[in-house]
């Protein structure tokens, strides 16, 4: 699977607005960090930027919203995003045949077009049901994909459970986010970085952010037993009705158009119009009925 193919494309968005409405509160999510966007809307054909329409529209008044690691400093994004809607998916490539998930967490109910929302598309349920459960082979070897989940001591969350890389160049989890409550008609979308170790990102005096990743403490009924081998072939897939939690995460945002234009090698590479860093964690039931 190329790269390409892995960002928010017109098949995603077609995918998103495909789905129902999310139902009121059927989970519990939140989600804070420095966004830049410097023309969130227009106000008598002026930019109004991001920073100073939440100026005039404070954020909300949780506790985690009130200040960032350094006392008095307002957090310039934050919000209890407690909408979900999730649907898993069987691959059509060949070459990469993995059950897939599509997560989608919101601002507020309904359709995606109305919301703020983060999307978190799992390539391989498998690797990260494997990622979170951490078991060793009796050879000693980790029974989890080395290169795409972290679980080393200093990373593992309260659980156990280990870090899935999130990226543009291969990594087996994406993640995007577009505003469309918070900053309506600018269009914006922005695309998670990875460690951009292929050289297809946006050079770092344009985008310095990389590294971005998410736990998951509880992915579908996937054995926490860690004594028994469970084999590929045995298809596991997140259903309806099963758990899913992410005990956090943390996402590098650069705009998409951006992110595209160097993936596409398309002059000139546009300024980003959105920027930032986003963490946060989330947990919810598949819903019985999502279409």
């Amino acid at each position: 699977m190329t790269a390409a193919s892995r960002r928010l494309p017109v098949g995603l968005v077609a995918l998103a607005a495909a789905l129902a409405a999310c139902s009121e509160d059927n989970g519990k999510g939140l989600i804070t960090g420095p966004l830049a966007v410097a023309a969130c809307e227009y106000e008598d054909g002026r930019p109004i930027s991001l920073a100073e329409k939440q100026s005039r529209d404070p954020p909300q008044t949780l506790p985690e919203c009130q200040q960032s690691q350094n006392p008095g400093d307002d957090v310039p994004f934050c919000g209890a995003w407690n909408h979900f809607i999730a649907e898993p998916f069987d691959s059509t490539s060949i070459r990469y045949p993995a059950n897939q998930l599509n997560i989608r967490m919101q601002s507020i109910s309904g359709g995606w077009e109305f919301a703020d929302a983060i999307f978190f598309w799992v390539y391989d349920s498998w690797e990260v049901a494997r990622c979170a459960r951490g078991r060793m082979n009796e050879d000693g070897t980790p029974d989890w994909n080395t290169k795409e989940c972290d679980r080393s001591p200093a990373v593992l969350g309260p659980a156990g459970e280990g870090r899935m890389r999130i990226g543009t160049e291969g990594e087996l989890v994406t993640s995007h986010l577009v505003l469309q409550t918070l900053c309506p008609g600018a269009s914006l979308s922005a695309t998670g970085l990875g460690d951009c170790a292929g050289g297809t990102c946006p050079d770092l005096t344009v985008c310095p952010g990389r590294g971005s990743w998410i736990s998951f403490s509880r992915f579908g009924t996937f054995p926490v037993d860690r004594t028994t081998e469970i084999k590929r072939t045995d298809d596991f897939k997140v259903k309806k009705g099963d758990p899913v939690e992410a005990s956090a995460f943390h996402v590098e945002l650069c705009d998409s158009d951006t992110v595209d234009a160097i993936q596409d090698r398309t002059l000139p590479v546009p300024v980003p119009r959105i920027i930032g860093t986003l963490e946060g964690h989330f947990s919810f039931a598949m819903q019985p009925n999502f279409r």
